[in-house]
């Protein structure tokens, strides 16, 4: 009896035994499994950062390559971006604002207007410009618009500064064309500042003849506004005369005038 229960014993000792031993291997395998699996999300995510990274700085690279020839161009592949700043337009009777003949690099010039503006029977004004090219393709242009209006009680006056820095993005003989961005005061009426963005182009179509047009827009702290002006020249030497439209909307008021006017180049 007592030897059929010692063998009893000793038989179920070897099963726990056995059994724990294959629970402890278990354990050890999920286990060996689980460091694996995060093993290999770990090198999965860190794939996967990478590669975001990279794409990320891909993307990065291609934003700014496209705003830099955008907005500055590539000399290499423009040619017209090596024109130089001529001393006026028609100065030899082809070319406008640039000539690829032009051999000093140092020429700096200023070119200031004025146009009357006449509206309606009730309105009127006057727009006063000044631009200074020290450089090439890159000029300093003040502009200061006035205008008046009778209504039924009183007449209103408004006065508009603007300071802009202008770049001419295409240079050709015939068509230049740039932006310009800056800031705006309007007088104490209005009593509100803001920044510019604005786009300006000229085309030399015949002769002594050009058209240019301007368009900016004044972003102010309650309110926008636009003016756009269309016109037409005549070149003399370093004189010019202008004849065309201009319109502005100030916030929800708008003016619409005929211009003209005359300036100078020196």
């Amino acid at each position: 009896m007592k030897k059929h229960l010692f063998i009893l014993f000793f038989s179920f000792s070897i099963v726990l035994h056995s059994q724990e031993t294959a629970s402890i291997e278990n354990t050890d395998s999920q286990t060996k499994t689980e460091n694996k699996d995060c093993i290999e999300i770990e090198k999965t995510n860190s794939t996967t950062i990478q590669d975001s990274d990279f794409f990320d700085d891909v993307f990065i690279e291609i934003l700014l390559a496209l705003t830099y020839y955008s907005f500055v161009g590539d000399n290499e592949f423009e040619d017209h971006l090596n024109n130089k700043l001529t001393p006026y337009p028609y100065f030899d009777g082809i070319c406008g604002n640039y000539s690829e003949d032009i051999v000093d690099e140092k020429i700096v010039r200023a070119d200031i207007e004025n146009n009357f503006l006449i509206g309606d029977s009730n309105s009127f004004g006057n727009h006063f410009k000044v631009k200074g090219r020290l450089k090439q393709y890159l000029y300093l242009q003040f502009d200061h618009h006035f205008i008046q209006q009778k209504e039924l009680i009183q007449t209103s006056r408004i006065k508009n500064f603007q300071f802009n820095l202008g770049y001419d993005r295409l240079r050709f003989e015939k068509f230049n064309l740039g932006f310009l961005f800056g800031i705006t005061n309007f007088d104490k009426k209005i009593d509100q500042t803001g920044f510019n963005l604005g786009l300006h182009s000229e085309a030399f179509i015949y002769k002594k003849f050009s058209l240019e047009s301007n368009l900016m827009w004044s972003f102010a702290d309650s309110f926008t506004s636009r003016n756009f002006d269309l016109k037409g020249k005549y070149h003399h030497k370093r004189y010019f005369a202008s004849l065309g439209l201009e319109n502005l909307k100030i916030d929800t008021t708008k003016y619409n005038f005929v211009s003209f006017g005359a300036g100078i180049y020196f």
